[in-house]
């Protein structure tokens, strides 16, 4: 079974996994769950990591280079490096608003992801801009370019 985990705001660390009875996602929060669901969760946005292209581009490569012979060349060694990068699908980052105010930063494995995306279509937002990325739980002030 894939599992995520909360890696920033409210429940770090804690897991996240599909409930054992009815398939839904949850969070384990000691021996309570928290469903991730419309009852609970605002909204969600996908997070773009900026180093992570660069990090798997960085693992390919070593990859490649161990598996390749040295007499293909530094070529052979990135073109098979290109191909483990298509192969390997990097975890998701969303950051997830709670109904409560609170917000959560978790990463999902591409299955997990897929399921959530699934159950929550209609409470997914455009991803967030650089400058509002802070989990800190606070509330949310749209008042940026607005003039009074």
């Amino acid at each position: 079974m894939a599992t995520g985990r909360v890696i920033g705001g409210h429940y770090l660390n804690a897991p996240v996994s599909t409930a054992p009875i009815g398939g839904a996602l949850v969070i384990q929060t000691g021996l309570r769950w928290r469903k991730l669901n419309e009852e609970q969760v605002l909204s969600w946005s996908v997070e773009s990591p900026e180093q992570k292209s660069g990090t798997l581009s960085a693992v390919g490569q070593a990859v490649a280079g161990a598996v390749a012979p040295r007499f293909l060349g530094k070529a052979a060694s990135a073109a098979v490096g290109a191909a483990l990068d298509a192969k390997i699908k990097p975890p998701r980052l969303v950051r997830v608003r709670w109904n409560d105010g609170k917000q959560s930063l978790i990463k999902f494995p591409e299955s997990l992801y897929q399921h959530f995306a699934m159950m929550l279509p209609q409470r997914a937002t455009p991803a967030s801009s650089p400058d509002t990325t802070a989990v800190d739980g606070g509330s949310d002030q749209s008042s940026m370019g607005q003039s009074g």
